[in-house]
């Protein structure tokens, strides 16, 4: 196997790994968010707001997960057109030698 095999053998594990680990995060997050009122209400005496305070803070922490996922994709989307970029520069250098 040459060095290119095996790094894109490794990105594509690494993806493959990715994806799972979205899926999974994706699911935990479903969850938390079918949480019923109930059982919130259970936690309830261990926390020390209103619930006023308490919309707030649910507001902040979507808020700040929308924003984390808008980060990841943009991430995401720089690396793939920064591969894309040094590829064409590489196809770029071969067509100058000629």
């Amino acid at each position: 196997m040459t060095n290119d095999d095996d790094l894109n053998a490794l990105r594509k594990a690494a993806a493959a790994d990715a994806r799972a680990t979205d899926a999974q995060l994706e699911r935990e997050l479903a969850a938390l968010k079918g949480i019923t009122r109930s059982q919130l209400e259970v936690l309830r005496p261990r926390l020390s707001v209103d619930d006023a305070t308490f919309k707030q803070l649910v507001q902040a922490v979507d808020q700040a997960t929308a924003d984390n996922n808008s980060i990841a994709e943009l991430t995401n989307r720089l690396k793939t057109l920064g591969g894309n970029v040094l590829a064409v520069a590489k196809r770029a250098s071969t067509l100058l030698a000629l």
